[in-house]
């Protein structure tokens, strides 16, 4: 066990270290710092295997952040930050095989906050945002009319029981080219809304149930039209959205043929767009 105290980070490992390192079988708690990765800083290969990793705060990545490295097989429980309660992810990171569940971000991400990187087989489950994106927030940067500089995948996970202050209970994504496949998006809640899943991307073969939002969307908001990205639409191919619930309208899916596109998808109560 390597405690920081609530008085420093646990794990740093600097850009300097150029060569793939692996720390395996820790178990890191009580992390503290300004900056990011409570618990652990990872960059330039690093890799976090088969850890535990509680109770640590950041501003950002509460339990972990992470640069072109990769987190695989490891908890994340009970973390705080600004952006990324559990998970702050960028630079091409892999996320793999992980339980993120219980952290909190003040900000966005409750469970992840990521940019230009990949999430495959975890499960994010019961994480919080006073933001957006009580599970994922997917960041986004655009440099030229509807190109994406740095989209995310979010593959075969389960985001469930998640909540987020603002938009996107589950999944808060962030330009068209940011994917969520072969995924289970259900129990999630927001207090405004998509209490599923909110904001552009290609949603592929994914089952979103069982979400509520105060707001319109219980399951899917597609968000607004902005003519400027005319290509940045939400798009749902071989998908179910059932038995969501909205106070605001639209239980299943909010959205228009300008902003959401729907094909060989079961849509409850059907969808126009």
């Amino acid at each position: 066990i390597l405690d920081g105290q609530n008085a420093r980070r646990v794990l740093n490992q600097p850009s300097s270290f150029n060569t793939q390192t692996t720390w395996n079988g820790f178990a890191l708690q009580n992390g503290q710092t300004s900056g990011n990765g409570g618990g652990a800083y990872l960059q330039n290969k690093g890799v976090l295997s088969q850890c535990e990793i509680m109770g640590c705060n950041a501003n950002g990545g509460g339990g972990v952040y992470v640069s072109a490295g990769t987190i695989s097989e490891c908890l994340i429980t009970d973390c705080t930050a600004s952006n990324g309660g559990g998970v702050n992810c960028t630079n091409k990171a892999v996320i793999s095989s992980c339980r993120i569940a219980g952290n909190n971000a003040t900000g966005a991400g409750g469970g992840v906050y990521t940019y230009n990187s990949t999430i495959v087989d975890c499960d994010i489950i019961d994480n919080e945002t006073s933001g957006s994106g009580g599970g994922v927030y997917c960041y986004y940067s655009t440099h030229v009319l509807n190109t994406q500089v740095s989209p995310s995948d979010i593959l075969r996970c389960i985001i469930s029981g998640n909540h987020s202050s603002n938009s996107g209970g589950g999944v808060c994504l962030g330009f068209a080219n940011d994917k969520l496949n072969n995924c289970l998006v259900s129990n999630n809640s927001s207090n405004t809304t998509g209490g599923g899943v909110f904001g552009k991307g290609r949603i592929n073969n994914t089952t979103i149930v069982r979400n509520y939002s105060t707001g319109e969307g219980g399951g899917l908001n597609a968000g607004s039209y902005n003519s400027y990205y005319s290509g940045n639409i939400m798009a749902l191919n071989n998908c179910v959205v059932w038995g969501n619930v909205s106070n605001g309208g639209s239980n299943n899916i909010k959205g228009s043929s300008n902003t959401c596109t729907c094909s060989y998808s079961a849509i409850e109560e059907g969808y126009s767009g």
